[in-house]
């Protein structure tokens, strides 16, 4: 498990989300939805400057978080 007093984070484009170009800066989260019967999980991948989603994926939450295990 990490410790999130250990982890520190580097803002690398200092607040600066759209430089006027694609494929510059891109932004991600990962959310969680309940359903009806468990929850699912969604990541995604936006573009700054287009703010267009470049990517997702979407998962039930065992086969997600083993995902996430076995890519790190």
């Amino acid at each position: 498990m990490i410790d999130l007093a250990d982890v520190s984070s580097v803002d690398l484009v200092k607040r600066q989300w759209d430089t006027g170009a694609l494929n510059q800066v891109w932004a991600g989260d990962i959310t969680d939805l309940r359903t009806w019967e468990e929850w699912v999980y969604l990541a995604t991948v936006i573009d700054a400057h287009s703010r267009r989603v470049i990517g997702w994926d979407n998962s039930m939450a065992e086969s997600f978080f083993a995902t996430l295990k076995t890519d790190s």
